[in-house]
């Protein structure tokens, strides 16, 4: 992997009025202070990022300083209202200076900056790395950089520092590769090229590092927490291909980790070798070796009870790991194979399907149960698909291709429609017929129901209850002969006439016997009954 060059020790680069200030004072955006001096004392000064030097207690001041100086209310300060409020903190100061600083900050040129404004323009003037993951946290939002450092800070919203170890003699630069936020844990795990997996504490504003997952084979790239409050699955994915999956059956009381297999105390380290040999009924982990490239994506998906993964590899592009209930069970794995890999996939529990976009540019729906062929594919891209999301309320399939290019799919019509049928009714379906003469369909459910349904829009027009007075069973239906009416035959042996148009109640056909209706159809002006009772009976 290529390594990164070393971030610029500055966070703005003066402008060229700027330069021709030789003993001028200048303000940087990320700090509260003045710059004056000699060159040597400005060299020794660039030698660390502005970034890292700002506290939580600069941060107050700054804020503080917002609140008050926002004399007219408006909720954020003009060119003057900031001038005045620097000067409070930096003493005097040229005024093209802080203008200067104004205009970075005032990204919509509205006149005005607001301490939101400040804020975000210090999180995007702080990463002058990729960022490689945002991870959501209540209170606070994490960001990653690829370029680690090192032994510096990892920004964040609240510009708290992740205190890493003391950098090492060795030249080698540290990328981070991935993070993932713990959050009933109050846990935020990053992985880097360092191979081993940092866990740190985020519930207090020092971030400090708890514990570690050490001995792993090849650096992890890719990594995913699942809980549901009780039941917690940490997972993860290395550059040689394996993939490691731990559980724990109730992590809050337990832990995360089998503390049996380590010493414990502060800042631990977790072996993972120690983690798999040791066996527990609280813990169950595994690794396995799924792909012959490094993974792109990992995810458990609760539905499946299985932990998916993908690759940039024709013979392994996505895996189904199921997750095994204990130790002896055996693990299978379900493959899917496509030319140039899959570098990205999303699942849909509510149409319970697979999204996968790769390089060949094309989005593609699987079934889960069904990994030699796809159900539908959809254009669009003209370069590799790297991002890939379904919104399901929306019936929408959003990808996001290396030309930093969207594209909105609408979920195929046939899955939509099949998701439509499987929720129409609250019980099981008995019978679905379609009308000819209106272009509907008329269904039937266990609990009574029927429902009018338009076929070309999918939309229900009519409801209406068989038995108002308590729910029974409709078993069978049919329509006469010009199909202008709907007959229904009961678990208790009824059968009535409808109009199906507007739920009316024509008439009920007397009673023969008593016992379940399991066919009916009209034929010839007759309609024949079948049932329980092994006779075949017919009205005129």
């Amino acid at each position: 992997m290529k390594m990164m060059k070393k971030a610029s020790s500055e966070a703005w680069s003066p402008t060229d009025g700027d330069k021709h200030k030789q003993n001028g004072p200048q303000l940087t955006a990320g700090c509260g202070c003045t710059k004056s001096g000699s060159p040597e004392e400005g060299e020794k000064r660039n030698q660390g990022r502005v970034e890292d030097q700002i506290n939580e207690e600069h941060l107050q001041r700054i804020e503080a300083m917002f609140h008050e100086a926002d004399t007219d209310g408006g909720g954020g300060l003009d060119m003057e209202e900031f001038r005045e409020a620097i000067k409070k903190i930096m003493g005097d100061i040229d005024d093209e200076d802080v203008d200067i600083i104004f205009m970075k900050v005032d990204t919509n040129c509205d006149g005005g900056v607001d301490w939101d404004e400040y804020l975000n323009y210090m999180l995007l003037d702080a990463h002058c790395e990729p960022i490689v993951r945002l991870q959501f946290y209540p209170f606070q939002t994490p960001q990653a950089e690829k370029n680690g450092g090192q032994g510096r800070a990892v920004p964040k919203t609240r510009l708290d520092q992740l205190k890493r170890a003391p950098p090492s003699t060795s030249i080698q630069q540290i990328w981070v590769t991935d993070m993932i936020c713990l959050s009933n844990l109050n846990l935020l795990a990053i992985s880097s090229t360092g191979r081993d997996v940092e866990f740190y504490d985020i519930s207090a504003s020092k971030c400090d590092i708890v514990f570690s997952l050490t001995g792993l084979e090849g650096y992890v790239v890719v990594m995913d927490y699942w809980s549901d409050g009780t039941k917690a699955v940490f997972s993860i994915g290395d550059i040689e291909g394996y993939v490691s999956v731990f559980i724990s059956s109730d992590v809050l009381q337990y832990g995360l980790f089998n503390s049996g297999a380590f010493k414990s105390g502060g800042n631990c380290r977790i072996p993972v070798p120690a983690l798999l040999k040791n066996t527990s009924k609280y813990f169950l982990c595994f690794k396995v070796a799924l792909h012959n490239n490094w993974c792109h994506q990992i995810r458990f998906l609760p539905e499946l009870n299985a932990v998916a993964t993908c690759c940039a590899s024709d013979q392994t592009s996505m895996v189904l790991t199921t997750v095994p209930h204990s130790q002896k069970a055996k693990i299978h794995n379900s493959c899917f194979q496509l030319r140039k890999g899959i570098l990205c996939f999303d699942y849909s529990p509510e149409f319970n399907i697979l999204v996968t976009g790769g390089f060949d540019r094309i989005v593609r729906i699987w079934n889960p149960y069904v990994n030699n062929c796809a159900t539908s594919q959809m254009k669009g891209h003209s370069t590799a698909i790297t991002h890939i999301v379904v919104n399901s309320s929306d019936n929408k399939i959003i990808s996001i291709s290396k030309d930093k290019i969207g594209v909105l799919h609408g979920v195929v019509d046939d899955v939509d429609t099949l998701h439509k049928l499987q929720t129409s009714h609250e019980q099981p379906l008995c019978t679905a017929l379609y009308n000819t003469n209106f272009k509907q369909v008329v269904s039937g459910c266990h609990n009574g129901v029927v429902s009018v349904w338009e076929i070309l829009t999918g939309e229900k027009i009519m409801q209406f209850q068989t038995s108002p007075e308590k729910a029974v069973e409709v078993t069978a239906m049919t329509f006469d002969g010009p199909k202008r009416r709907l007959i229904t035959g009961s678990k208790d042996g009824t059968l009535r006439l409808w109009n199906f148009n507007n739920g009316a109640l024509l008439a009920t056909l007397p009673i023969l016997n008593d016992n379940e209706v399991t066919g009916v159809i009209y034929i010839n002006q007759r309609i024949y009954v079948s049932g329980w009772s092994k006779r075949v009976m017919w009205y005129l």
